[in-house]
């Protein structure tokens, strides 16, 4: 039956809702990394520093950043911990 149908909401973390309603900026990212060009290589430089031998692609597609928006320099993997809907849209 349709009626007993429930849809999945995402809702945004505490983290996300401060950085919302406080109107709070995430670090200006190295250059590097907001360039088509340069952003994978340094993603997987900045994965090698902090301890990840192999960085795989996937964990450097979550060190980009978003260039636009309400969340301006979050890193994608922090997007997807605390406003997936966000990235939905």
């Amino acid at each position: 039956m349709a009626g007993d149908r429930q849809q999945a909401v995402a809702v945004p973390s505490k983290e996300a809702r401060c950085y919302r309603d406080k109107g709070k900026a995430f670090p200006t990212p190295p250059v590097e990394l907001l360039s088509e060009a340069t952003a994978m290589a340094k993603a997987e430089k900045l994965l090698r520093a902090k301890g990840t031998h192999k960085p795989s692609r996937q964990q450097c597609l979550g060190m980009l950043v978003l260039p636009f928006g309400k969340y301006l320099n979050a890193p994608f993997h922090w997007l997807v911990a605390n406003d997936v809907g966000y990235i939905k849209l």
